[in-house]
């Protein structure tokens, strides 16, 4: 049978406790004139009021203990839903990070392309001017390169090359562009300047696309970051309610 024993003390602490009062009770005798069952007879009311309070205090005590270890159980089982969380709003920062390294990017490369517009124009006015002076100077309105003089045919290869030079500027890859015509007076078609035009307007469509996700994102994590720390302190609040 086990031995019973008070909160706070073992139980040979408790037969220690139970054999003094016994003394003085019925063996001690008179402490200062009164014994201990004259001090009960006097005290009866506030003796009584320890008496159900111990009780209460032993009855309560397995179901506190029981509170204690669920509480502590409840907290272990939160923290892999925690580490998960963590997990997860790390990997969206990953991903807002290398997002928002392609937004600059783009941005760069379209601040990149955007085309001068009065270098194209001056170039455009420089060649319709050799149009002419080659026209001026041949009996025939298409005459070949070959009836033009050497001055002419070399201005006119110089200006081809300036024009290499500003459709490399305009985009690193022209691939997907018409390619330079090789014949003479060439002048920049209006086809090139719009697909040029239309290339750069998609770039900033993407990038602008690209910016309201990262504004979707940041919310995103935000609002994940605001609910991880809410369950953080529940589970903060749990474990020191339980201790």
């Amino acid at each position: 049978m086990r031995t019973p024993e008070l909160p706070g003390l073992g139980p040979i602490a408790s037969l220690m406790l139970a054999a003094v009062l016994t003394a003085w009770l019925g063996v001690a005798g008179p402490i200062g004139g009164q014994t201990l069952y004259d001090f009960a007879k006097e005290w009866q009311t506030l003796i009584a009021a320890l008496v159900a309070l111990a009780a209460a205090v032993l009855a309560l005590w397995p179901v506190w203990r029981q509170v204690r270890v669920q509480s502590a159980q409840a907290a272990m089982q939160l923290l892999p839903v925690l580490a998960e969380e963590a997990d997860a709003i790390d990997h969206d920062r990953q991903f807002l990070y290398w997002s928002t390294e392609l937004q600059t990017r783009l941005e760069t490369t379209v601040a990149a392309a955007e085309p001068d517009e009065t270098i194209l124009h001056r170039t455009k006015e420089r060649l319709n001017d050799l149009r002419q002076i080659a026209l001026t100077q041949s009996d025939e309105p298409d005459a070949p390169p070959a009836q033009l003089n050497f001055g002419l045919r070399q201005e006119r290869h110089r200006l081809k090359a300036g024009i290499y030079r500003e459709r490399d500027a305009i985009l690193p890859s022209t691939h997907s562009l018409d390619p330079i015509p090789t014949y003479p007076n060439f002048t920049p078609s209006a086809g090139f300047i719009k697909q040029t035009r239309d290339l750069l307007r998609d770039l900033a469509y993407r990038a602008a696309q690209l910016a309201h996700l990262n504004q979707e994102l940041r919310a995103t994590i935000a609002r994940s970051e605001s609910s991880l720390q809410q369950r953080t302190d529940a589970a903060h609040r749990a474990i020191l309610g339980a201790s």
